[in-house]
């Protein structure tokens, strides 16, 4: 008898309809954070190490697909375009920055894959799971062509240039189970540039002075199938407002179990 689980991986508050992998649609289950409560699973920071301290994300006030990162302190309702001090204290909003899901993986589990149906940031993104980049995301529109050659990213470590562009679709499908980390925690990292006006979709990130903080969605799962009768996986974990790193305690969480499909004679 066999088991699999589906963790959903969205920034949505309420459940989302979006493609499924295999064809047709599925739903993904939101996680349900408002505004002003912090979204479980996901994360932040500046650096773009998953082991530094991160800092927690919330939702926009006005619109319950769009997360982003949140200021310090948080507004009552917040836009996600607040000209409030972010962490950590006292510096602003640099024109880029790094988010976070992040996800444990039984000993035993297998046929492990990752769907993204859609996802789409302010103003371009480059998708990773576990440190492997899959390319930059971004926007159709004046300025990205969809034959892009190249696209230039802004971050801690200065500019980097992919070739790798997905401007005609933003689903992303991850099969290789060594991009797993079987047995353990996996993160995955969504690298976003806010490049400002005029062309929002062109140009290097900007830093807060001219450009406000930025934010994304983004919809999809993750699969896995386990031998026999199994525990329900470990939640995931929670950030608290003040921001964790390594070696701090990670608190609360959310059930990553919300669907359980049993193979009988003939599945």
């Amino acid at each position: 008898m066999a088991a699999t689980f589906v963790i959903p991986v969205t920034s949505s508050t309420g459940e989302r309809v979006i493609p499924a992998h295999g064809g047709g649609e599925t739903t993904v289950p939101g996680h349900g954070a408002s505004g002003t409560s912090a979204v479980p699973g996901w994360s932040w920071n500046y650096t773009g190490n998953h082991a530094d301290a991160r800092y927690p994300a919330y939702m926009s006030a006005f619109n319950s697909i769009y997360m982003c990162i949140g200021p310090t302190p948080l507004p009552d309702l917040y836009n996600c375009d607040s000209d409030d001090n972010l962490p950590p204290g006292g510096n602003d909003y640099s024109g880029y920055e790094y988010v976070y899901f992040t996800f444990e993986l039984p000993a035993n589990a297998s046929n492990v894959l990752l769907w993204i149906g859609d996802q789409n940031a302010d103003d371009r993104h480059v998708f990773s799971l576990n440190g492997q980049d899959f390319g930059v995301f971004k926007p159709l529109g004046p300025g990205n062509p969809d034959q892009s050659a190249t696209v230039t990213m802004t971050g801690a470590g200065g500019s980097t240039v992919f070739n790798v562009i997905r401007n005609s679709q933003n689903g992303l499908l991850v099969t290789n189970q060594g991009a797993f980390n079987i047995g353990g925690s996996n993160y995955v990292r969504v690298w976003i540039n806010n490049t400002g006006y005029p062309d929002p979709r062109d140009g290097s990130a900007v830093p807060h002075s001219i450009g406000g903080p930025s934010g994304f969605n983004l919809w999809g799962y993750v699969t896995y199938d386990t031998p026999g009768v199994v525990a329900e996986p470990t939640p995931v974990p929670v950030l608290t407002p003040l921001g964790l790193g390594l070696g701090s305690l990670l608190i609360g969480g959310v059930g990553a179990l919300v669907s359980r499909r049993r193979s009988g004679r003939g599945a």
